[in-house]
């Protein structure tokens, strides 16, 4: 009926124990409640973070510089800036063309070292969630992330990986398996 904790208890008890401990993940946003309901109802369930909700968080640091570098923009260049939001959100690899390449380039080129490093973390974030490589070297990988971010002097890179580091065990499982449940949020 809704994501209401009461309303989704409800639901679940519906269902006998036996067949929740058959669910083998639970794939969920970064919202405390469907852990604790995932904790509560799938006793044996590995609980995985969604790939999308964990990555935006790497993605609102890097937008979260753009705004700060905008505001300190003489009126004409930050029309500009507010125009480049998407371009900076984007993949590098997604680019298809020179213009968007060098536009890109041009922007961390000649503005704040802090949107270069944030641009940067937030690119390698992404190949490691979408690298072909062993669950263990992406984990690894996601760790030293972690780790030197925690470590940043960009406040907003520190507030991402705090976030990652409270919600470490469920984005660690996000690496080992492919699932998502984004063809359930694409559907509703």
């Amino acid at each position: 009926e809704c994501r209401r904790k009461h309303f989704l208890c409800d639901y679940f008890k519906k269902f006998p124990q036996e067949q929740l401990d058959n669910v083998k993940y639970v794939v969920i946003d970064l919202w405390e409640t469907y852990k604790d309901i995932a904790f509560t109802y799938f006793r044996k369930a590995h609980i995985v973070a969604d790939h999308f909700h964990f990555a935006r968080y790497a993605c609102d640091a890097v937008n979260a510089i753009r705004i700060e570098v905008q505001n300190d923009l003489p009126k004409e260049e930050r029309k500009y800036f507010k125009h480049s939001r998407k371009l900076l959100l984007s993949r590098r690899c997604n680019l298809k063309y020179d213009e968007q390449k060098d536009e890109l380039s041009y922007i961390l080129t000649n503005y704040y070292e802090k949107l270069r490093t944030a641009d940067r973390e937030k690119e390698e974030l992404l190949d490691i969630i979408h690298s072909e490589e062993p669950s263990e070297i992406k984990i690894n990988q996601f760790r030293e992330w972690v780790f030197r971010n925690l470590e940043s002097d960009i406040p907003q890179l520190k507030s991402c990986a705090q976030t990652y580091q409270h919600w470490y065990i469920n984005i660690v499982n996000s690496l080992k398996v492919p699932y998502s449940n984004g063809p359930t949020e694409g559907f509703n």
